[in-house]
């Protein structure tokens, strides 16, 4: 099947690397995290976010369409399997990284 687009949609989708910032993930995981019940970094201190964040292996990406944040997911990468995890976190647009079409996503580094 050939997938179409639909013109009238114009909804962009601004996908951005951030620096290290454990507030930040700490914010977007609380916040996030609310709707479905994550638990398992509730209780971290700032000292273990403060590590987390700074993995030399994770990335976190902040998603906004236009002026307003949609969401965050961290890529957290394993040298020893070669392998690099998606760790989404998306709340207000609930995407499916496979549904979203490529053209409506600008990454900026």
């Amino acid at each position: 099947k050939n997938l179409k687009i639909n013109p009238k949609k114009k909804i962009k989708f601004l996908v951005k690397k951030i620096n290290p910032d454990f507030q930040l993930n700490k914010f977007f995981y609380k916040q996030v995290g609310k709707k479905h019940r994550w638990l398992d970094r509730l209780n971290w201190s700032d000292e273990k976010w403060i590590n987390y964040v700074s993995n030399q292996n994770l990335e976190t990406y902040v998603i906004s369409e236009h002026e307003d944040l949609a969401g965050f997911f961290e890529l957290l990468y394993n040298p020893e399997l070669k392998e690099t995890e998606i760790l989404k976190k998306v709340d207000k647009l609930k995407l499916q990284s496979s549904k979203l079409p490529p053209e409506k996503i600008t990454v900026e580094e």
